[in-house]
C-alpha cells in the first residue's frame, strides 16, 4: 500500500474549517485505498503586523484599541484555554506524522511515496512558504488539490515564483474558480475543485457530529470578522423568528468590540464535532466563514453570508463557492441586502434543487483526484523499473 503525505495547516491548528478540510482530505484519499497522513509541519511562521501611518492623535487611539482590546483577552484567557482542549482531541484523531520543521521536513521523502499540497489557503503570498509548494519533496510525484490563494490578482514576481514550483507537478487544482484561470498561465491544465469537506457525504458528516447541544431552537452566528452590521441583523432576526442566539465569540482568542454582549449562548470550549453538531441542528446560520457555508450546504439550512468587516470586500472564495451552489443571493454584501425584509424575502432553500455547475464539479473534482493518484503510481512503477 502507498504511503500518502498530505500538508496543509493542520499542526497545532485551532481552527474549525481547517482541521476539518484536513479530515476530509485524508478520508478522501484513504477510501482509495492509500495509507495518509497529514504531515505535522510546525511552521513557526511570524506573521508581520501591518500599521497605518496616521498622525499623532490617530496613532494615540489606536494605541488606547490595542491597550483595551489587550486587557479584556487577558480577562478571558481561561476560557480561551478551555477552547484549545476542544481542538485537540480532534486534531490528534487525523492520521498524522512526528513534527516536522523547515530543517527536518526533507526527510519525509523516506517516508512517504506520493505527496499532496492543500487545501485551504496554502498558497496564500502573505504567508506561504516553500514547504507548502512541496518544494522540499525530491524525485517523488506531487500535485495540489484545492489549493487556495484567497486573492483574485498575482503580482509578476508571484507567478514566477509559482511556475517554478510548479514545473514538476503531476497535477494542480485550485479552490476558487477565478484563480484556476490565473493559473492556467503558469500551469497549463489547471482544474477548478471542491474543498475536500464537500466531497465528503452528508451521512459521514452526521457520523461524527455531536449530539445536539441547544435544545431551544436557534440561530447559529459564527462569526471571524468584527463587522457589527452582521451581529445587529442576527438579533433583528432572531428576534423576529423568536430564535435564541448561540455564537462561539472572540475568534483566534482575541477580544473584539462586535462580540461583547452578542448572543443568548456564548459557547467557548467547542470542539470541531460540537461545531458541526451546531449548524446541524441550527435554524439558521449566519456566518462570514467559507466552511460554515459549507456546512450550512451540507446540512441544508437557511444561511446568510457577510463581509467580514464593515468596510471590506469578500474575498473570491465565497463568491465562488456561492456561484457554483447558485445561492450568491445569500451573500449580504450591499446596503441594499442589509435589511431584515430582504433576508425574509429570500424565503427557505429548495435543497431538493442541486446546482447543475455543483454537480458537474463534483464529478470533476472526483476524476482529478483518481487521475492524479493514478499518474503518481504509474511515475512510481517506471521508477522502479528504471532500477
Amino acid at each position: 500500500m502507498k504511503k500518502v503525505g498530505i500538508i496543509t495547516f493542520y499542526h497545532g491548528s485551532h481552527n474549525y474549517g481547517g482541521l476539518l478540510q484536513a479530515y476530509a482530505m485524508c478520508e478522501v484519499v484513504r477510501a482509495r485505498g492509500y495509507d495518509v497522513q497529514q504531515i505535522s509541519f510546525n511552521s513557526k511562521k511570524q506573521q508581520a503586523q501591518q500599521t497605518e501611518k496616521t498622525g499623532y492623535s490617530g496613532q494615540f487611539r489606536s494605541f488606547l484599541r490595542t491597550v483595551n482590546s489587550k486587557f479584556r483577552t487577558a480577562l478571558l484567557r481561561r476560557k480561551f484555554r478551555t477552547r484549545q482542549a476542544g481542538f485537540r482531541e480532534f486534531r490528534d484523531s487525523i492520521p498524522h506524522s512526528k513534527e516536522f520543521t523547515s530543517d527536518t521536513i526533507v526527510a519525509c521523502n523516506d517516508i512517504y511515496d506520493i505527496f499532496i499540497t492543500g487545501s485551504d489557503q496554502v498558497w496564500n503570498p502573505n504567508y506561504m512558504l516553500p514547504e507548502y509548494l512541496l518544494d522540499f519533496v525530491r524525485d517523488k510525484p506531487k500535485f495540489a488539490y484545492a489549493a487556495s490563494v484567497s486573492q483574485t490578482l498575482l503580482t509578476e514576481e508571484q507567478e514566477q515564483r509559482f511556475a517554478v514550483s510548479l514545473s514538476d507537478y503531476i497535477g494542480v487544482s485550485v479552490r476558487e474558480k477565478e484563480n484556476a484561470e490565473q493559473f492556467r498561465k503558469i500551469y497549463t491544465n489547471v482544474q477548478w475543485v471542491l474543498d475536500p469537506t464537500l466531497l465528503i457525504e452528508k451521512d459521514d458528516w452526521d457520523k461524527i457530529a455531536s449530539s445536539r447541544i441547544i435544545k431551544e431552537d436557534y440561530l447559529f452566528c459564527y462569526f471571524i470578522g468584527c463587522n457589527k452590521d452582521s451581529r445587529r441583523m442576527a438579533m433583528q432576526y432572531a428576534k423576529a423568528h423568536s430564535l435564541k442566539i448561540v455564537c462561539i465569540p472572540y475568534f483566534n482568542n482575541v477580544w473584539c468590540r462586535a462580540d461583547s454582549g452578542f448572543g443568548d449562548y456564548k459557547l467557548y470550549k467547542v470542539s470541531p464535532n460540537e461545531w458541526i453538531s451546531l449548524i446541524k441542528y441550527a435554524t439558521c446560520v449566519f456566518t462570514d466563514s467559507f466552511h460554515a457555508t459549507v456546512f450550512a450546504n451540507i446540512f441544508e439550512k437557511d444561511f446568510f453570508v457577510y463581509n467580514r468587516e464593515k468596510t471590506g470586500t469578500m474575498n473570491n472564495r465565497i463568491y465562488s463557492l456561492l456561484g457554483m451552489l447558485a445561492r450568491t443571493d445569500r451573500f449580504i454584501d450591499t446596503k441594499e441586502k442589509m435589511y431584515c425584509d430582504y433576508l425574509n424575502s429570500m424565503g427557505h432553500i429548495d435543497y431538493s434543487l442541486r446546482a447543475l455547475e455543483f454537480v458537474k464539479i463534483h464529478s470533476a473534482s472526483n476524476a482529478y483526484l483518481d487521475d492524479c493518484l493514478k499518474k503518481s503510481l504509474d511515475v512510481i512503477t517506471r521508477e522502479n523499473q528504471n532500477e
